[in-house]
């Protein structure tokens, strides 16, 4: 369990935060569904029988005002330090100590910054699925050949950048000397750190990495004799993950899926 307002916020809608943020979790990507985990399979192309029309395209690079300045809840100053560093870490930054940059601080929290998403409109890849032939030839078919077994992403959140505040004891912004982070980060010149008027100290990378995403459920169905992709609206526990309908949806599209509220989703 994972309970912080922001991923209760990005639940509520219809986002699944990955717990490892990544380059390459995008639209159009199958997911199967492996005991505590989710495993990625390939794109919904490479289950299509060659020759067919091609998917529809992706809508990049679209702002999304209501997440971008979301805010986490308020960490101990050592958790704050090691989720820190672990983001620096999937920029390419490791081995630094951060301890002395915040030396009055008490807790610290995280804001979501220049978030931008990519998406496929479900309707669209409804009508793709719909003009092309199954695979049943591919190994991995076994894997979406059932309903309930496989998803489709739909929808993803991507950043390069992101916020902190440090608090003292009495939950009082502190001022914090970016020159000495910047120090710190000297030796990686593709991470910047600025510092607004709020206090609010930015980490910004040369690469993008996305930490949710938003998927339907996709299944083969063989019905006299021939196969055909099926989009499905998943109900009640899908276990050990819970597949919850999201809100803010449309009752006439493909129901996307919550595994689990408050949860942070292993993704392979």
């Amino acid at each position: 369990m994972c309970k912080d307002k922001s991923v209760s916020h990005l639940n509520e809608l219809g986002w699944n935060v990955v717990r490892l943020p990544k380059e390459n979790i995008n639209p159009l990507l199958t997911l199967s569904k492996s005991n505590s985990y989710l495993e990625t399979l390939g794109e919904i192309s490479d289950f299509v029988i060659e020759d067919q029309p091609k998917p529809p395209e992706i809508v990049q690079d679209q702002s999304v005002a209501e997440i971008s300045g979301l805010e986490t809840d308020k960490f101990e100053l050592g958790i704050g330090l090691k989720f820190l560093e672990k983001f620096l870490s999937l920029v390419g930054v490791a081995g630094l100590g951060l301890e002395a940059s915040f030396k009055n601080a008490e807790s610290i929290q995280f804001a979501y910054q220049n978030v931008l998403t990519d998406f496929v409109y479900p309707v669209k890849i409804g009508k793709y699925l719909l003009s092309v032939s199954p695979d049943v030839s591919s190994p991995f078919m076994e894997h979406i050949n059932e309903e309930g077994e496989a998803y489709i992403i739909t929808d993803t959140l991507r950043s390069n950048t992101f916020g902190i505040v440090a608090y003292d004891e009495k939950g009082v912004k502190i001022d914090l000397d970016i020159s000495a982070l910047k120090q710190l980060l000297s030796a990686t010149p593709h991470i910047e750190v600025s510092k607004d008027e709020k206090k609010v100290v930015s980490f910004k990378g040369d690469k993008f990495l996305r930490f949710a995403f938003k998927a339907i459920g996709v299944w083969v169905e063989i019905r006299d004799g021939k196969a055909r992709f099926k989009l499905n609206k998943p109900e009640g526990p899908i276990a050990p993950m819970k597949a919850l309908p999201s809100t803010l949806i449309s009752p006439n599209e493909p129901t996307p899926v919550i595994f689990g509220m408050n949860t942070l989703i292993r993704l392979k």
